[in-house]
């Protein structure tokens, strides 16, 4: 019983939903640059970066009211989740010009990050 109540517990968590959204768009980014044979172990990795990068930020929003962080608590937050899901990859030798991949991931959180409805922990606004 306590492993559905753990479940419930993280599947109602809006940081363990916005590192699976994040992880989702960086995994996008992935299929662009021919990462071919590894999708599982690269998403699963990806989000395991995420989710502490994610964490880390608990501590500036606790309730999460993300849209209250300032704006350059929030940009620095985007570049950490770029920074975490960028290293993830190198580690799966991508093709293409490293500096696509980078920006390709910053566009994508941005854009996700922007696309999340306020029942997600109010993130909408993070990014803006």
């Amino acid at each position: 019983m306590e492993t559905n109540d753990n479940f419930r517990r993280d599947r109602d968590d809006p940081f363990q939903n916005l590192a699976a959204e994040l992880t989702v768009a960086a995994h996008r980014v992935a299929v662009q640059h021919a990462l071919e044979g590894v999708w599982l172990d690269l998403q699963i990795s990806m989000w395991i970066a995420l989710v502490k990068k994610v964490n880390q930020f608990r501590m500036l929003a606790p309730s999460p009211r993300l849209w209250l962080l300032s704006p350059f608590q929030r940009e620095l937050m985007l570049a950490e989740f770029t920074d975490a899901a960028y290293q993830t990859m190198l580690e799966y030798r991508p093709s293409g010009s490293f500096v696509d991949i980078e920006l390709g991931l910053y566009e994508a959180f941005r854009l996700t990050l922007q696309s999340i409805p306020p029942t997600l922990g109010q993130a909408c606004c993070l990014a803006r």
